[in-house]
């Protein structure tokens, strides 16, 4: 039995921990593995499982997203399992997407944290996954959108949370995912910006048609 101290030093340095498994970049190797070159020079030049799957191959996509969705699914279930605190158990979440997001491997450049983020929900969220991927097929659906879909239904994490009360007490996690999507995306967000020149009309369209095919478009600029 750890006494309090005790905990504190093993969450902390679990967190850690956390953060360097979260950092392992999957497609990145397997670019290397299959195309002799870096894949952030490739496709949409993400490092993530879409990339993978169109520019490296589909069995390399479909191997990227399971890596990387145990990279946040195995990790979580752990701290679960020793009963972190809220505080640690956070502090983890943020932990293993920011460790794909930003890769101490790649001088803190990575994915987009999808997959992982995934990961991350299955282990915190089991019984309100369903209805997020339900909200986001309907999205993806309407919309054609995949960036949109991911958005709308992170985004309404902490709603579904505070409504479903075995989960109250994981409303800080809930709302700190889509908090780290939102700031990976603030390059994103900025090129938008620049590219549109201001203009509303320009910058409610590249929303609408998504990030992913936004970058796609700028590749070919």
């Amino acid at each position: 039995m750890y006494n309090i101290p005790n905990m504190r030093i093993y969450e902390t340095f679990s967190a850690i921990g956390f953060y360097i498994v979260g950092s392992f970049p999957t497609a990145y190797i397997f670019g290397y593995l299959k195309k002799k070159t870096d894949i952030r020079f490739l496709g949409t030049k993400n490092m993530g499982t879409i990339n993978a799957f169109q520019s490296i191959g589909p069995l390399y996509g479909i191997a990227t997203f399971i890596i990387d969705f145990m990279k946040g699914f195995l990790p979580i279930c752990l701290a679960k399992h020793y009963e972190f605190s809220v505080a640690a158990l956070s502090i983890s979440t943020v932990a293993v997407i920011a460790g794909h997001d930003w890769s101490v491997f790649l001088g803190f450049r990575g994915g987009k944290g999808g997959a992982t983020s995934t990961g991350v929900l299955f282990a915190l969220f089991p019984g309100l996954v369903s209805f997020l991927f339900f909200i986001f097929l309907v999205v993806v659906f309407l919309s054609n959108n995949l960036s949109l879909g991911i958005g709308i239904s992170l985004g309404l994490l902490p709603i579904f949370v505070c409504n479903y009360v075995p989960y109250h007490s994981l409303f800080i996690p809930s709302l700190l995912i889509p908090v780290v999507g939102f700031i990976r995306l603030i390059p994103n967000f900025i090129l938008m910006l620049q590219k549109s020149k201001g203009n509303m009309k320009e910058m409610l369209y590249i929303m609408l048609q998504g990030f992913f095919l936004f970058e796609k478009k700028e590749r070919h600029l």
